[in-house]
């Protein structure tokens, strides 16, 4: 992000500053929209909370990739979602301190699985069944526990080591289920 041109986009780019100076859990949203720029009231109406407005870049990000691709497999999505955390690797590890209620890696899974969901509708063509759900859900929770583990290391995997380990931990059944 180089230049901020939606409210989302501000507030975020004020959490990563906002992150350089002091924890997660010691920010207010006062101090967000002070720092972005814009009214309270237009925070509340974009985000119900910080813990809210957190996962959303990741999130974003995701549904950029989407916008700018027709067609995608599963490993290229794989591949930009490990980008993505690996390119703001800095903002994530501030943020994932925080354990508390509303903490950020379980405010990710659903809207996670969700994209995630929706490309294996996009490669397999088909409405996905219950325990392909319940197989994706438990992959993107292993993703996200990795993901915290390697921002939080001194010198976390390099991208091009994380997919080839994150694709041999698909469940086997989702493997066949996409074809992988």
């Amino acid at each position: 992000m180089t230049s901020p041109h939606t409210t989302e986009e501000k507030l975020t780019r004020s959490l990563a500053l906002l992150l350089e100076k002091k924890p997660f859990e010691k920010i207010t949203v006062a101090e967000l929209v002070s720092t972005s720029n814009i009214a309270k009231r237009t925070f509340y109406y974009h985000f119900k909370d910080k813990y809210d407005l957190a996962p959303w870049f990741y999130v974003h990000e995701l549904d950029e990739f989407f916008e700018a691709h027709d067609t995608y497999t599963f490993e290229e999505f794989l591949a930009h979602s490990v980008e993505v955390v690996w390119k703001d690797r800095s903002v994530l590890k501030s943020i994932v301190r925080y354990t508390g209620q509303n903490n950020v890696p379980d405010a990710l899974l659903e809207p996670l699985l969700e994209r995630y969901l929706s490309v294996i509708t996009q490669v397999t063509h088909a409405a996905v069944p219950e325990r392909i759900i319940r197989l994706t859900r438990f992959f993107v929770g292993g993703t996200i526990t990795y993901a915290v583990e390697e921002v939080s290391k001194e010198q976390p995997e390099s991208p091009a080591a994380a997919i080839p380990f994150l694709l041999a931990c698909l469940p086997a059944e989702l493997k066949t289920y996409l074809g992988i």
